[in-house]
């Protein structure tokens, strides 16, 4: 059976011993495998130039926004740099760049961060005035996941006063007693 091999099909053929050449099943198969790597190899300019964010195609572009949430506006060059500026921003994650975001997000709550177990563990500590206002930590895990490593679990929970904190508050325990008549009173007190 005689069928006409594409070029990586040809080049294929040449690694195997003669006695396949006879079998029309490998030709067969040599020749969709051979298609395929010729396609790929006519792609492979457009693979190299979607690789890199500063000549990346209208398509891909696309597929960067759609990942991480950016509306598709201005020129194409303005969207290129729109992606830039995206990871341009984000720090390095540390400490303090967590620190320094748990602040921006939750009206200038302090952040506890901790590496332990192989977790990063965030506890966020709101200000006073804000220390009645229900905290969504989807937002801060929302942005923290792209940014760190996906073998990383990530556990953000709140603040909550221990019982030395109540206790400076109240400067003893007796006093305590004597200011306050209830355990009302004293959550009261330390919200304010």
């Amino acid at each position: 059976m005689s069928t006409v091999l594409v070029l990586s099909a040809k080049r294929m053929m040449e690694y195997l011993p003669p006695y396949w050449y006879e079998y029309a099943e490998m030709q067969q198969i040599l020749k969709n495998e051979g298609a395929e790597i010729d396609a790929l190899d006519d792609e492979s300019e457009f693979i190299l130039t979607d690789a890199f964010l500063y000549t990346m195609t209208e398509r891909r572009i696309e597929e960067w926004e759609e990942w991480l949430g950016l509306p598709p506006t201005g020129t194409l060059e303005d969207r290129r740099m729109a992606i830039l500026n995206y990871f341009a921003v984000i720090s390095k994650l540390t400490r303090e760049s967590i620190q320094v975001l748990v602040s921006q997000l939750y009206q200038g709550a302090r952040a506890i961060v901790r590496f332990k177990d192989s977790t990063i563990k965030i506890t966020i500590k709101p200000l006073p005035e804000h220390d009645t206002e229900e905290i969504e930590f989807q937002i801060l895990i929302d942005r923290l996941n792209p940014r760190k490593p996906t073998h990383i679990p990530l556990y953000v929970d709140r603040y909550i006063s221990t019982w030395g904190e109540v206790n400076q508050g109240f400067s003893s325990w007796g006093n305590m007693k004597n200011r306050r008549t209830d355990w009302q009173a004293v959550y009261d007190f330390i919200l304010e």
